[in-house]
């Protein structure tokens, strides 16, 4: 199986897509507490811990999919 640099990027992509918030969230609090390193550590933190609550969560407290699952389907 070879490195597909393409779908990685592509992959890489889509996560930052998803967790954009808790990227920039934990980046700044990373910044003002630690600089430019801070700011990588408190970002990927972030990222981590939002992608580890909508696994454990799901889509339970997204209020767009309250709304509108009752009414269309």
């Amino acid at each position: 199986m070879a490195f597909d640099a393409q779908r990685s990027g592509e992959n890489f992509g889509q996560m930052i897509r998803n967790n954009s918030t808790a990227l920039v969230i934990g980046g700044l609090i990373g910044l003002m507490s630690g600089g430019l390193f801070g700011l990588l550590l408190g970002g990927a933190i972030g990222v981590a811990i939002s992608k580890g609550l909508k696994n454990l969560v799901g889509n339970a407290l997204n209020p767009q999919d309250a709304f509108l699952k009752p009414r269309f389907l």
